[in-house]
């Protein structure tokens, strides 16, 4: 069985300097992966997991600037072609995945941050002096659908009255 500490050093935070820190996890990572890379071919898919570990520790617990010197660091200790182009596409689809979902959690706050600011100007526009409560709970909702049928109570209530924040 292969036992490595490269994960606890990939997953420590470091309150020292980077470079230090950095000196302190190369060596580690090379040693982990040469006894990775000694894994025969048969046992292909034991060293798949064990890269794909390590690549998910890098993107999930270091410092994003820390992403590129230590992926090239792992390349650099693969030898065998195949598998050194296996672990770079695992690597890279990794982190196209992870930026997707960044990129639609951030969609989802801008649609949300959209969706209060036309609720909260539509009931500015339409009424005078709105209850800083009525304000707080819209800026406080977190669901597009919720804001959406606020919306329209706001669009078709005859009076600010008519829109009870109780029931929002």
């Amino acid at each position: 069985m292969l036992r490595v500490s490269t994960p606890n050093i990939l997953m420590k935070n470091s309150e020292t300097d980077n470079v230090t820190f950095f000196a302190e996890l190369e060596p580690a990572l090379i040693n982990a992966l040469a006894h990775i890379n000694q894994l025969p071919e048969e046992k292909r898919a034991q060293w798949r997991r064990a890269i794909l570990y390590i690549s998910l520790l890098i993107l999930h617990r270091r410092p994003s600037e820390e992403h590129d010197d230590l992926n090239t660091l792992v390349q650099d200790q693969i030898r065998d072609e195949s598998r050194k182009k296996e672990a770079s596409e695992m690597s890279q689809s990794m982190a196209e995945k992870a930026f997707q979902q960044g990129e639609a959690r951030g969609e989802k706050r801008g649609a949300l941050r959209a969706k209060r600011q036309a609720t909260l100007t539509l009931l500015q526009l339409r009424f005078d002096n709105v209850p800083d409560a009525l304000i707080r709970k819209i800026n406080a909702m977190r669901s597009i659908a919720r804001l959406d049928a606020i919306y329209e109570k706001v669009a078709l209530a005859p009076t600010l009255e008519d829109i009870d924040p109780e029931n929002l």
